[in-house]
């Protein structure tokens, strides 16, 4: 694409609201947990890891160049490293309630399993995002 200078004079507006995405749809709807990842990173200067989870895609939606994006539910366990470089979660984590309510031991062996879409409140981001229980 060639380039050229254009005049804004007038028209620039600055900060807008950007069209949000309706969730509700999705809500409720039955799912599987198709794939776990396990992310490290850093959290006040601290190593950190987790364990995201996916479901399926549940919708492809259209982006403003015309490829489509994959909308997927997703949940982030806690976890944390041990000595001799092993990695667990606390005994009275949300980690830990969420593997003995799914009746596994591990955050992989959640692949496969049925869940149901639900929404989570970023109020950093102050927007829903899909998740599930």
């Amino acid at each position: 694409m060639e380039e050229k200078e254009v005049d804004l004079s007038g028209r620039i507006v600055g900060a807008v609201d950007l069209p949000k995405l309706d969730v509700s749809p999705y809500i409720g709807r039955k799912t599987v947990i198709a794939s776990c990842k396990y992310i490290e990173g850093e959290y006040n200067g601290k190593p950190t890891i987790y364990a995201k989870l996916e479901s399926q895609t549940l919708d492809i939606l259209k982006k403003t160049d015309g490829t489509g994006l994959d909308l997927k539910a997703s949940l982030i366990l806690g976890m944390m490293y041990l000595e001799g470089g092993k990695v667990g979660w606390g005994k009275n984590s949300k980690t830990a309630a969420y593997l003995q309510k799914m009746k596994v031991n591990s955050p992989d062996e959640l692949i496969g399993k049925s869940v149901t879409v639900q929404t989570t409140y970023n109020k950093n981001k102050g927007q829903d995002f899909l998740t599930f229980v």
